[in-house]
């Protein structure tokens, strides 16, 4: 038996700083609750969150008034008092009260308080119960396949036409069913749940007009694993099918790609993209293991309904990234399959609503498939969807340096120094580099000033960029000044700037100010590094003509005779 009475999802203190306009919470209930019980439970309910209930045979849905959750937390318990602080341990208080004379009223199975604060014993034993609040949820619907039949329209909200008080009642019911699997539920022992997941939506929906929630689509990656390794387990009405021996990866990995794909053809087109998208599909290897990958990927996106179609360019851009065995910072890419990734990008990158991560990853494919001037385009396309993206605009920019665009690169260097507050280093080399190239030496020396006045990380490439574009401005005071900064920089961490670039252009800039021994002094620390980071051809630097006034140097001459 536990020392709780019920389980209480989120017990514990609440945060003032996170209460916001408006809260939305529910209960669970051991039986159905009559009418009669419904009043007294609502009667009682803390003035804040008594603005919606909506109720079902087993559950309520209750919560604030639009955007009056925190006002009336202070109105109700701050007691006069200027903040927030006591009135919202008051209203925590009263909440838990609340949820005990409920309990008292008719038992609760599960309950949940705002999830704004940190959890005591109980909250943290009532995480420990998540599985058996999803079991609840799943008997739930099973018993009720009329709320399985309107669920399936609920992402065209069209239940309260013509599903009356039992389409009301499907929508809170998917409502709470998708808060807790919020919680990391994992479903991949009960197929029952997983059906449950396609119907209520839930296998993964957006979190603005043009994104996805990604930690949802990896989340639920193992169960669809799991489901399509027991055969394409698709009726609710079916009892739980015997737990798997192996894991599911393990199944898809030894299966043929025939096998695979009559398997993903038992679910429904969306669910297929996601799963494609998720981390369980990347380490089976797919969607490269497909016979055809973009004509079976081309045929989902063309057969979703509509209502999902803001997500479906996220899914695909994250399919792409599977394909080329991409992971979150590109450390381990497969850059043989740059053409499928740039295959399947195509399919979406075309469409408005494709967010802007999705020209990004298309570029970066064609980048390393040698397609630069496909990349600008695709980079000029998504500008015109989302004028001012800055990631797409420092996409462009990187691009069109490597394809050698020059206009194109000043162009994006132009947009990104407008919408980019704190550029960082590798930024800040692109457009440099873009100026110069375009033959805006000055600019480049004004944005390398900026940086570095700003704070900015002065690398040895930054360093090498700065001392470049002073000397093309041939601002004789400017390059000294710069000079002597380097200098400074490089005795206070010689290890740090230990670069050979930086080496010898200090080594000639040096020379061209009669500075024969700081010239001196950075060819012998070229020279120790000889074999790890030192000049390609340090022999050559004999006969360098910046160098010539060293040529007669004794010094200079020993630096050559091993």
């Amino acid at each position: 038996m536990s020392d709780f009475p019920f389980v209480y999802f989120n017990h514990g203190e609440l945060n003032p700083d996170t209460i916001g306009g408006s809260e939305e919470l529910f209960g669970w209930f051991e039986r159905v609750v009559t009418d009669r019980e419904r009043r007294r439970i609502m009667e009682t309910c803390p003035a804040p969150l008594a603005g919606l209930f909506a109720w079902g045979d087993r559950f309520v849905y209750f919560g604030s008034g639009e955007g009056s959750f925190d006002t009336d937390i202070l109105e109700t318990y701050g007691a006069g008092e200027p903040g927030m602080a006591e009135a919202v341990v008051r209203f925590n208080a009263a909440l838990q009260r609340w949820a005990h004379r409920t309990h008292d009223i008719v038992p609760l199975a599960f309950f949940t308080g705002p999830h704004l604060g940190e959890k005591d014993d109980w909250g943290l034993w009532s995480e420990e119960q998540l599985e058996e609040a999803v079991e609840r949820v799943v008997d739930y619907a099973r018993a009720r396949p009329e709320i399985l039949a309107l669920l399936e329209r609920l992402p065209e909200r069209a239940l309260d036409s013509d599903g009356g008080a039992l389409g009301e009642e499907a929508r809170y019911f998917s409502y709470i069913f998708g808060a807790i699997l919020r919680w990391d539920v994992q479903l991949v022992a009960d197929p029952e749940a997983l059906d449950l997941l396609y119907a209520t939506d839930g296998i993964l929906g957006p979190v603005s007009p043009q994104t996805v929630d990604e930690s949802k689509v990896h989340r639920n990656g193992d169960a669809v694993s799991v489901y399509l390794a027991r055969g394409g387990h698709t009726g609710l009405e079916a009892g739980p099918a015997a737990d798997l021996e192996a894991g599911p990866a393990a199944d898809l990995e030894a299966g043929p790609a025939a096998d695979l794909e009559a398997a993903l053809g038992r679910l429904a087109p969306y669910t297929q993209l996601a799963f494609l998208a998720s981390h369980s599909a990347r380490r089976a290897d797919l969607p490269g293991r497909l016979t055809h990958p973009v004509d079976f990927v081309e045929r989902l996106v063309a057969t979703v309904r509509a209502s999902r179609s803001a997500v479906i360019t996220s899914l695909v851009r994250m399919i792409a990234d599977n394909g080329c065995q991409v992971g979150p910072t590109f450390d381990t890419p497969d850059k043989d399959r740059a053409g499928l990734g740039a295959a399947l990008l195509a399919l979406v990158h075309h469409r408005e609503d494709c967010p802007p991560l999705g020209f990004v990853h298309a570029a970066l494919y064609h980048e390393w498939t040698g397609e630069y001037a496909e990349a600008v385009a695709v980079v000029e396309h998504g500008l015109a969807c989302h004028p001012g993206s800055l990631a797409l605009a420092r996409a462009g920019l990187a691009v069109a340096n490597l394809g050698g665009q020059i206009a194109e690169a000043a162009t994006f260097a132009e947009l990104v120094a407008e919408v980019e507050t704190a550029p960082d280093e590798r930024s800040i080399l692109d457009q440099s580099y873009a100026l110069v190239q375009s033959g805006d030496v000055e600019g480049a020396s004004d944005a390398l000033w900026a940086y570095h006045r700003d704070g900015g990380n002065m690398s040895a490439d930054v360093w090498v960029n700065l001392l470049f574009a002073s000397f093309q401005t041939d601002d004789r005071e400017s390059t000294k000044r710069v000079l002597d900064l380097a200098e400074a920089a490089r005795k206070e961490d010689p290890d740090g700037l230990a670069s050979a670039a930086l080496l010898e252009n200090m080594a000639t800039l040096h020379v061209s100010f009669d500075q024969q021994d700081q010239a001196l002094d950075c060819l012998r620390r070229l020279r120790l590094l000889q074999g790890d980071l030192g000049h390609d051809d340090f022999e050559s630097l004999r006969t360098s003509e910046p160098l010539e006034p060293l040529w007669d140097n004794p010094d200079f001459v020993a630096l050559f005779k091993e």
